[in-house]
């Protein structure tokens, strides 16, 4: 049927169809199939490259933790929980790093949940409490969402 219809058109119309259906079929083949492939390939690579950027980044701040040598006591070392506490809000306040959540964990612990805040802020924190003489007794710290911000969980206690 569609043969009886194909030799009942000019010849000039078989060679334009002749030509036309092969670069329709391909063309399809490239918006359906290629195109979406080869688009979601370039987003996963460029998604690659931001997490490998992020990574070295935090690879080359972590090495700032660790490079945090322990200090003597200071002349502001808590000596109770409430003063732990009072020197804590002090510290968090002085790097601009909001809390989320406070809550005592036992007669000398307090425990800190602080989202979205810059890495290098913690960082500064962290060198803070250790300069103040105050324990860290333990340190989460996992990647949020933007670049260069961090989720932190902290638990200090008085040192001593």
């Amino acid at each position: 049927m569609l043969r009886e219809k194909f030799y009942a058109l000019s010849t000039r119309e078989q060679q334009i169809l002749s030509i036309a259906v092969p670069i329709i079929i391909i063309m399809l083949c490239w918006l359906v199939l290629l195109k979406p492939m080869l688009d979601n390939r370039s987003r996963l690579l460029l998604g690659i490259a931001n997490n490998q950027q992020q990574l070295s980044w935090m690879r080359e701040n972590t090495g700032r933790v660790a490079k945090v040598s322990p200090a003597s006591a200071s002349v502001d070392s808590p000596r109770d929980k409430s003063q732990l506490r009072q020197i804590m809000n002090q510290l968090l306040s002085a790097q601009k790093i909001s809390i989320q959540r406070i809550q005592n964990v036992n007669k000398k612990d307090v425990s800190y949940h602080l989202d979205n805040s810059d890495f290098n802020s913690i960082l500064q924190l962290l060198k803070d409490c250790q300069d103040r003489n105050i324990q860290i007794v333990q340190l989460q710290i996992t990647k949020a969402k933007s670049a260069g911000k961090v989720n932190t969980r902290l638990t200090i206690a008085i040192q001593g």
